[in-house]
């Protein structure tokens, strides 16, 4: 194996939020020790969860519509 592999991520997680900074901050940092990249798909939440994640280094995106 490179030093390539074992910096680029093997897998993507997809982790849908909506007012979930308690849970973010206990299970986001956890995945850090594992060759993933994080995307959190936030619905709109309003208790600092999309500011936490992206203040710890995590890829934020918005979901508007229904």
């Amino acid at each position: 194996m490179s030093s390539t592999d074992i910096t680029r991520p093997r897998a993507t997680l997809l982790g849908c939020t909506l007012n979930e900074i308690e849970a973010v901050q206990v299970v986001l940092p956890e995945l850090r020790d594992y060759p993933v990249e994080v995307i959190v798909c936030d619905g709109g939440s309003t208790d600092g969860t999309v500011e936490w994640c992206e203040a710890n280094g995590f890829k934020v995106v918005h979901q508007t519509g229904g």
